[in-house]
Formats: C-alpha cells, sequence, structure tokens
C-alpha cells in the first residue's frame, strides 16, 4: 500500500513497502530517444521498436536534408552510406506541438544542419529559452548566428573540432554529444548529470 504523506515544503511522498510490481502493457518507445541514436549511428543503421508514426516531423526533415530513411512498421531504417560530403541540404525549420517538429528535436536538428550545404533558419516557436544552448554548439566550431531568444541562422557545412562546452539541459547535452562525436579531436562536455536524467549507459 502506498500512503501519501501530508503536505511539506519538500512535497514528500511515504512508502509502505515492500511493493509488487506488475509488468503492464508495452510502452510506446521514446521519440526522442529515437532521434539521438539515429544520428548517433550514422552510416546504415536500423532502430527497432521505433515506429516513424511518432516522429513522422523528423523523418520529413530528415529527407529533404537528404538522408534516406525507410520506415517499417516498428522499425526505422537509415542507410547515409552512400552521402558524399556536400550532400546534405540547408533547410529551414520551426518547432511546433505534436505532430509538428518537437521543441525537444530542436537541438539534434541543428547539428544536423551544420553539416547541410548552405543556410538553415530555425524558429523555436515553442520556448524562448531553447536555441541559447547554440552557443555552446559554436565552440565546436559550429556557424551559427543567434538573431534572438526565437531565432538562428546556421551556416553550412562547418568543419566541428573538439572543445571543452557545458550542458544546461537534457536534450541540449545529448547533442552537444552528437556533435562531439562529429568533430576531430577530443572534447570536454561539462553538466554529463542532465543528460544521465533521460539517456542510459551514455
Amino acid at each position: 500500500p502506498v500512503a501519501a504523506a501530508p503536505a511539506t515544503p519538500l512535497a514528500s511522498v511515504r512508502l509502505n513497502g515492500p511493493l509488487t510490481l506488475r509488468t503492464g502493457p508495452n510502452a510506446a518507445p521514446h521519440q526522442l530517444q529515437s532521434v539521438a541514436f539515429t544520428y548517433a549511428g550514422g552510416g546504415r543503421l536500423t532502430l527497432e521498436n521505433a515506429a516513424c508514426d511518432h516522429v513522422g516531423a523528423l523523418v520529413d526533415v530528415m529527407g529533404r536534408v537528404g538522408i534516406p530513411v525507410a520506415c517499417g512498421r516498428t522499425s526505422i531504417e537509415i542507410d547515409a552510406t552512400g552521402l558524399r560530403p556536400g550532400d546534405l541540404r540547408a533547410f529551414d525549420i520551426m518547432t511546433a506541438p505534436y505532430p509538428g517538429l518537437a521543441t525537444d528535436v530542436q537541438p539534434p536538428v541543428c547539428v544536423l544542419l551544420t553539416q547541410a550545404s548552405g543556410t538553415s533558419r530555425v524558429h523555436e516557436a515553442v520556448f524562448e529559452d531553447r536555441i541559447e544552448w547554440l552557443s555552446e554548439l559554436r565552440k565546436l566550431g559550429a556557424r551559427i548566428d543567434i538573431e534572438d531568444a526565437h531565432h538562428a541562422i546556421i551556416h553550412g557545412p562547418a568543419r566541428l573540432h573538439g572543445a571543452e562546452a557545458s550542458i544546461s539541459d537534457l536534450r541540449a547535452g545529448a547533442s552537444l554529444i552528437l556533435a562531439a562525436l562529429a568533430a576531430d579531436g577530443p572534447s570536454l562536455i561539462h553538466g554529463a548529470h542532465h543528460v544521465h536524467r533521460g539517456y542510459e549507459h551514455i
């Protein structure tokens, strides 16, 4: 049985165990983890138990940028082995509530756009503080103009290099790690505890 404690300044909950936990219906795979693993994989990659229906706006962006994506009923297949430097195309993005491009997907998409040829415009239409992290991405060599709290311009392709940067939140942190994986040389990323909240064994 679970007994709720009286309200306190710390909003505590008192548990009287032991508890018997039961399995239930399978949870839908988290779309944002699918995004991170998609970008981290590179080359040829198959994500199992990841439905394209959950990340339709992202799949559309990847196709327009030039990354081949094939959708199965419960899988996403990407084959970027045939891509050459300069093949990725710039594309303008705007975040929106589901089923639009999620604001949490904006950071990894921005990393992708640093490698696209041309100028991409980013419109963060959901929150005011979600593009501040781009100043950290610039430390790795990304060429980005931050116009205001909602708009940025990404010039690509940029040759990313190792650097020291700081993580301010979960999604931006995972994206900085992705950028560091694509960069030449070692990077030191501070604030890893933010990323540990949402990604296992990273």
